[in-house]
């Protein structure tokens, strides 16, 4: 199961998963670029650094081999001053520590980058099961770093006994030459043995970060099932959201419908459309839409209306027009103002029983009355 759904990995990560990476600490990492740093940061900073590193070995040593009467009298004084003299070296290799250091930093960082995060950190009871960690210990990834380990050996090796197999010959000249000459005669094969050194290392080192590089890449590759349940996740799942726009829709309708019986006024064109007004008298505001519909929505909206003795009113134009350019729970617009004026001083009327009959037509300024532009289209 395991290598069929990393045969099935074929896409390029995404952003999102790299980030999730990041934050479990899954980065490409190197051990052989550390090394890099740390070797070729010591090596360079001693051919540098050679001269002062020396001067600085010889007042060690010139401190050390001196001696006064107080440190033999006194037992106390020995453990002191090889304290001193511990300290004293320490200030002579602080350089090369520090490059050292500072280079094992850069290798580490150079596939990755920094990264901070502490669930690395955290306690993952199957690293205690035994027989997990004798299969990491067996696995291909371990027998792979002994293997690159040896080859790094093997070739450092071969480097090494190439240049001194040149320089053998030299040793009796070197033997038979005075001191200062010898030794800066082997200070300097060293230094160029050294130099050497690190060539090997770094073609090791480029060799290894390209394999960290594509192995962290085909790990984090995703398959199409899992780069599409990303992108749901990303945008939400479509089904949640459409039920949950289907709720609010039946909340919104039953609110909507519950506001019916407060109407003043039903406008319906009769059939198709019905809009629901309310007004309260002494209100600056102008009258709003409290209910609105359409065919089955606009005939439920007629029935609660009759139910609660709300007026119905036919105006076919000014019906279609309230549907098209107004808001639930919103004012009318004043275009429309006069129009509504009209119905609403007839509901009044009707209501104090001054005024019988039908409403008449109800103008609606051009534009407004969606049926005006359907005419042409269908002309």
């Amino acid at each position: 199961m395991a290598d069929s759904d990393k045969e099935d990995r074929t896409l390029p990560a995404s952003q999102k998963r790299i980030a999730d990476a990041r934050e479990e600490g899954q980065l490409p990492r190197s051990r052989e670029l550390a090394t890099i740093g740390i070797v070729g940061g010591s090596i360079s900073t001693l051919l540098f650094t050679a001269g002062d590193l020396s001067k600085g070995m010889q007042e060690v040593l010139r401190h050390g081999l001196s001696f006064d009467r107080r440190a033999v009298d006194d037992t106390g004084q020995m453990a002191l001053r090889f304290g001193q003299l511990g300290i004293e070296a320490l200030w002579v290799f602080a350089p090369m520590m520090a490059v050292a250091f500072v280079g094992a930093i850069v290798g580490m960082l150079a596939l990755g980058g920094w990264n901070f995060t502490t669930k690395p950190l955290g306690v993952k009871l199957e690293r205690l099961d035994p027989l997990g960690g004798l299969s990491r210990m067996l696995s291909m990834h371990t027998l792979a770093e002994i293997g690159k380990g040896m080859v790094a050996v093997l070739l450092l090796g071969a480097v090494a006994l190439s240049y001194s197999s040149g320089s053998f010959a030299e040793l009796p000249a070197l033997a038979a030459s005075d001191v200062r000459s010898a030794l800066a005669a082997g200070a300097d094969r060293i230094g160029t043995a050294l130099l050497l050194l690190v060539f090997p290392l770094v073609g090791i080192g480029a060799v290894d970060g390209a394999i960290a590089w594509w192995k962290h890449s085909r790990d984090m590759r995703m398959s199409p099932q899992e780069l599409k349940q990303e992108m749901k996740e990303a945008e939400g799942n479509q089904e949640v959201k459409g039920k949950i726009r289907a709720q609010q829709r039946a909340l919104a309708r039953r609110r909507m419908m519950a506001a019916v019986p407060n109407a003043d006024v039903i406008v319906t064109n009769p059939t198709h459309y019905a809009v629901a007004l309310a007004y309260k008298d002494g209100d600056l505001g102008a009258p709003k839409v409290v209910a609105k519909g359409v065919d089955i929505t606009a005939a439920r909206i007629r029935e609660i209306a009759e139910a609660a003795g709300v007026m119905i009113v036919e105006a076919p134009p000014l019906a279609r027009a309230l549907y098209a350019n107004t808001e639930l729970e919103a004012e009318i617009p004043g275009a429309l103002f006069s129009a509504v004026a009209q119905v609403l001083a007839y509901v009044y009327r009707i209501r104090r029983g001054m005024a019988a009959g039908e409403l008449g037509e109800v103008p609606v300024p051009p534009g407004l009355d969606p049926a005006e532009k359907a005419a042409p289209a269908a002309a």
